[in-house]
């Protein structure tokens, strides 16, 4: 894939949606493109990794090592445009599962501080992924007192 195409499958991330060229730009110049083969782990469970992937071909499995023991089901898989582990993007968190290859595919691994770089550098982009991540808290907390209403009957 070229620069261009990697920006393309940028703009199409939800997170990044409505990020102009320049700063799309800057994401995906700065990543490291990593290619994987089928079954190899892009990050392990319990890692704090130092920023995010974006999928740019291929898929991957997200795996809970608690569900694998038990023998259930294997978690989902995501495609192109998909961005694994968004939150290290913002802090350094140990990220409770694995992401492995489903089959030979491609990512572009975005660093923590790069991301922090373009939200310095571009103050709209910071506002914006403010609303936005405190409209997923607010979702968020809004199923946990769901799911503890249910408890409570």
């Amino acid at each position: 894939m070229s620069l261009a195409q990697d920006i393309e499958v940028l703009r199409f991330v939800p997170l990044f949606a409505g990020l102009a060229d320049e700063q799309l730009r800057l994401l995906a110049f700065s990543g490291e493109r990593v290619s994987l083969a089928a079954g190899a782990p892009a990050l392990a469970a319990g890692n704090a990794p130092d920023g995010a992937h974006v999928v740019l071909s291929g898929r991957v499995q997200v795996v809970d090592p608690l569900r694998r023991r038990r023998g259930e089901d294997d978690g989902a898989r995501l495609g192109p445009g998909s961005l694994v582990n968004d939150a290290a993007l913002i802090a350094e968190i140990d990220h409770p599962l694995a992401i492995v290859a489903d089959g030979p595919c491609e990512l572009l691994h975005l660093r923590r501080a790069v991301f922090r770089r373009l939200l310095a550098e571009f103050p709209d982009v910071a506002v914006r992924l403010h609303a936005e991540l405190t409209a997923r808290f607010v979702a968020f907390a809004d199923d946990l007192a769901r799911i503890g209403a249910r408890l409570d009957e």
